[in-house]
Parts: C-alpha cells; sequence; structure tokens
C-alpha cells in the first residue's frame, strides 16, 4: 500500500484552496492586470452622476471650477470638452449601456480605481491645480486628485491611465451642449475698471445675490459677509436670458459690470443636469472645484 497517497492529496487539497483564497483576494481588492473584469453595477437615471472629472485650478482668483472636462450620468448622457480647444467648450453625447458598461469595466476594473484608500495621486507642483476624478459606481462612491504624472510613483500610474482613457474616449455623434441657464457669481469690485458694462437685467439686484453668494467664496469668512436672512448658495439665471448671459462672457472668464454705481467682478457656467435633480433633503446642489470649490445649495434664481 501507497503511504504516500493521502499525504500527495493533502498538499493537492492545501494548493487548490490557497489559489481560491489568492483568487477571493484579488476579485475583493481590483486588478492592476489590465484585464475585463464583473459587470459594474451603477445607478441608472437623469443627473446621476458616474464618473466626473474637473480641472480644478490652483490659488488665482477665480480659484475655482463648476465645469467638467468629462461628466458621465447613469441615463448615458455623456458632457465633456474636446481635447484642443479652449476650455469650458462643453459637447453632449448619448451612449447605450453597453457603452457604459465599457467605460466602467475600464476604470473600475481595468484600471482598479477602488483599488486602495488613497486619494492623492502623483507629484505635487507649488501653486499649481489638480484633477479631480470621481466615480460612483459599484455600490461605492470615490474622489481622488490627480497632481502631476511627471515623477508620479510607478503604484498611481493606473489612475492615470484611467484619465488617458477617458480623454481619449470619442462617443458618436456629438453636439454642443444645450443648457437650460447659467449659474452667476459674483462679488463686488470697487477698483477703476474701464468698458464696465450696465448689467442688462434692472430686475435682478446683483447687491443681494453678492450677498448670497459672499460665503461661496469666503466659506471660512469671520464677519467679512454681510448678514442676510435669505439663504446661502449659487444664483441661477434659467432661460435665454442666461443662455445670453453664457454667450456674452464665452470670451473671458471674468467680466466687469455695473449696478447703481456699484462695480462687479461677474463669472457664470451653464447649468448641468446635476445641478437640476432635486435630492431627498429637497435642495439642488452646484458642487464646485479648486481652493474656493465646495457644495453649495442651488438658490431658487429667475427666469
Amino acid at each position: 500500500m501507497d503511504r504516500s497517497q493521502p499525504s500527495r492529496r493533502n498538499h493537492i487539497t492545501l494548493l487548490i484552496l490557497a489559489s481560491l483564497a489568492l483568487t477571493f483576494l484579488l476579485a475583493g481588492c481590483g486588478s492592476l492586470t489590465g484585464e475585463p473584469g464583473p459587470p459594474v453595477s451603477y445607478t441608472q437615471g437623469a443627473g446621476q452622476v458616474l464618473i466626473r472629472l474637473v480641472d480644478a485650478p490652483g490659488n488665482i482668483f477665480p480659484s475655482l471650477r463648476a465645469i467638467p472636462e468629462w461628466e458621465l450620468y447613469g441615463d448615458g448622457t455623456l458632457l465633456y470638452q474636446p481635447q484642443g480647444t479652449r476650455s469650458d467648450t462643453l459637447l453632449q453625447a448619448q451612449i447605450q449601456p453597453a457603452d457604459i458598461a465599457h467605460i466602467l469595466d475600464v476604470i473600475v476594473n481595468q484600471d482598479a480605481f477602488f483599488v486602495d484608500k488613497k486619494n492623492l495621486y502623483g507629484k505635487a507642483t507649488a501653486d499649481v491645480g489638480q484633477l479631480v476624478l470621481s466615480v460612483n459606481a459599484s455600490k461605492q462612491q470615490k474622489t481622488v486628485s490627480l497632481l502631476g504624472e511627471e515623477g508620479a510613483p510607478s503604484e498611481d500610474q493606473h489612475m492615470f491611465s484611467a484619465l488617458h482613457f477617458l480623454r481619449s474616449y470619442q462617443p458618436a455623434s456629438p453636439h454642443p451642449y444645450t443648457t437650460p441657464g447659467a449659474v452667476v457669481l459674483l462679488r463686488p469690485y470697487p477698483g477703476a475698471i474701464t468698458h464696465v458694462a450696465p448689467w442688462p437685467y434692472p430686475d435682478i439686484a446683483l447687491q443681494q445675490v453678492a450677498a448670497q453668494e459672499c460665503k461661496t467664496l469666503h466659506p471660512n469668512s469671520q464677519g467679512s459677509c454681510t448678514a442676510t436672512s435669505n439663504p446661502d448658495g449659487y444664483f441661477p439665471i434659467y432661460g435665454k436670458r442666461g443662455t445670453d448671459l453664457l454667450n456674452l462672457l464665452k470670451d473671458q472668464q471674468i467680466w466687469y459690470m455695473s449696478q447703481e454705481g456699484q462695480t462687479y467682478a461677474i463669472l457664470a457656467w451653464p447649468l448641468l443636469p446635476e445641478n437640476l435633480i432635486t435630492q431627498a433633503d429637497g435642495k439642488q446642489w452646484v458642487q464646485t472645484e479648486g481652493m474656493n470649490g465646495g457644495r453649495w445649495p442651488l438658490l431658487p434664481g429667475t427666469h
């Protein structure tokens, strides 16, 4: 009788169990092999952000940005800025569920977005902005900051691989994004400015809007913002008046306008699908990125 047979079987059994344990461990932690993985679950519906990439500016006013470089929603709406064009030019495309599945497979499985708990990748450079990438999928949510790729450690390369994939993605039949209006951000600017245009909408009091938005520019203010009974947040202008203002400001980031003898520095960006979704708290929200970035309610606004 061969006494080595039970020992050999036990050895094989241990090897199989070890192999299975390693397989489950890798499946739970994510893979860096670039291989396709299981289907990635996500929340469907308009305004449900799945992937959002924003180029956040450095510490130079206006040190915030709300216009995404690339943003995918649960209903297949894709907004993106084409490479090689001026910033803030948004195109829109409608992609199919199979395309969504492929994109999420690349980001979540192949490029292992959720593989670790880090939120900073790359090499920091003083006074330079960062790319902010958020993913909501596979019952997980994570936001990371991508700094300089040059000189980044090798273990960070999977995140830059995800970035390159998003930037190189070419949807079919894109067209200019049609926004339902503008988000307007302003602050008083008492300095002497030549060629100050008059504010075109007399029914919108800029002094009142500036008071409501003061804390969005000075979130840690200690008395620098005037007390007001109105809620704080971002002020929208819907419809043609909002889009007309965007067209007026499209050639420069900041415009100076006056009302009742006061000059204001004015910024505006298009309303996005997620701004129009009423959340469980009954509010609509605007998320900006940068040194002055943050999440603030969308105010009632006007048409």
